[in-house]
């Protein structure tokens, strides 16, 4: 698998500190270039996202989500997730993201239609400012749609989500925990009844 371009420019004096999970590759740290966070290359690409929605109010997520606050948690969507909006698959170029319960973006990440993973940031607290999510409050997903479409995360009626809790180190409720693993197997955003093991 090629690294990104991005990466085959690094300066020789930087270490790339790295694991790799179901053909993703995670940064853990990136020492001699002034970063250090932990998140995933495939959000490398995420903040060329393109408004094209001029006179909504609605932000692309990468002007308002939180990022590289020192500590986070990962989501993964590996490509055989189900992610659906009124029922109907999402699109390669959509965002997921998610919420605080005081409406604060801790992360999002592009869906490419093949596996990605969403870096979830947690509150720095270095700083008098609340960034990110606290420990063991309830992650609340949204999606915004090329089409300025935003579902979920108003409440815990509009999103529905099924973890895998197949492996011991995952974590497999919608609860924040700093460094914990997701994976996920199916997110319903709309029209929901519940999101079913399986479906």
């Amino acid at each position: 698998m090629a690294l990104p371009s991005h990466l085959a420019i690094m300066p020789l004096n930087w270490r790339l500190h790295s694991v790799a999970w179901a053909g993703i590759l995670f940064v853990s740290s990136l020492v001699g270039g002034g970063m250090t966070s932990g998140s995933a290359i495939a959000q490398a690409g995420d903040r060329t996202w393109v408004d094209t929605t001029e006179g909504t109010d609605v932000a692309p997520y990468a002007k308002i989500c939180a990022s590289r606050t020192g500590t986070d948690a990962t989501i993964i969507f590996p490509d055989t997730a189900r992610v659906v909006v009124d029922g109907a698959p999402i699109e390669p170029g959509d965002q997921i993201a998610v919420f605080t319960s005081e409406d604060r973006c801790a992360g999002y990440v592009t869906w490419s239609g093949s596996s990605v993973a969403l870096a979830v940031w947690a509150d720095d607290p270095m700083t008098e400012e609340v960034e990110g999510m606290r420990a063991g409050e309830k992650m609340r997903f949204r999606i915004r749609t090329k089409a300025s479409r935003v579902k979920g995360g108003d409440d815990n009626r509009r999103f529905a989500i099924a973890l895998s809790d197949a492996k011991p180190y995952l974590t497999s409720t919608e609860t924040f925990v700093p460094n914990g693993i997701y994976v996920v197997r199916e997110l319903k955003f709309g029209r929901l009844e519940h999101a079913e093991a399986g479906d």
